[in-house]
């Protein structure tokens, strides 16, 4: 093995330039992004709508999870809603981007995700009075993806 003198390893160059990836000033936030329900994060909502969401959220994992947390839904609705988070099981949860449904209204993405399978939906947010009511949660089981190696024949 050759050894390098002294000199010859001082000559070594600096690092790399690190420009790459990193958003400067003028480039909007960069937020983590979910395959199912897109990015994550508050984005554009107002923070109390956002809190109010995630307390939700939480409230539907795990042991929190209690039928109290969705008596606001119709019967029906409700009753799919239980056996979905009861067959999930879900203990974990993400929230999406959420968007303006008109005054003082907001709709969240969201996504549970329990062992072996998850949950996507949208929940519905509106400012009542003087507090933020959750007025209505729609979801549904996510599909398993399914990979065919024949459709890929070209690589073989």
């Amino acid at each position: 093995m050759k050894s390098l003198p002294a000199t010859e390893e001082k000559k070594t160059t600096g690092a790399l330039k690190t420009e790459i990836g990193i958003p400067n000033k003028n480039e909007n936030k960069r937020l983590p992004q979910d395959f199912s329900i897109g990015e994550l994060g508050q984005g554009t909502v107002p923070s109390a709508v956002y809190l109010a969401v995630k307390d939700f959220c939480k409230s539907l994992t795990g042991s929190n999870f209690s039928v109290k947390n969705v008596q606001f839904l119709p019967s029906v609705e409700r009753e799919s809603i239980i056996a979905l988070i009861g067959a999930i099981k879900p203990n974990q949860y993400r929230l999406g981007g959420g968007r303006i449904e008109g005054k003082d209204r907001y709709s969240l993405l969201i996504r549970l995700i329990g062992p072996v399978e998850s949950a996507s939906g949208v929940v519905y947010i509106q400012l009542t009075n003087t507090s933020w009511i959750i007025d209505d949660l729609s979801l549904e089981k996510d599909t398993k993806g399914v990979f065919d190696p024949l459709q890929y024949k070209h690589f073989l």
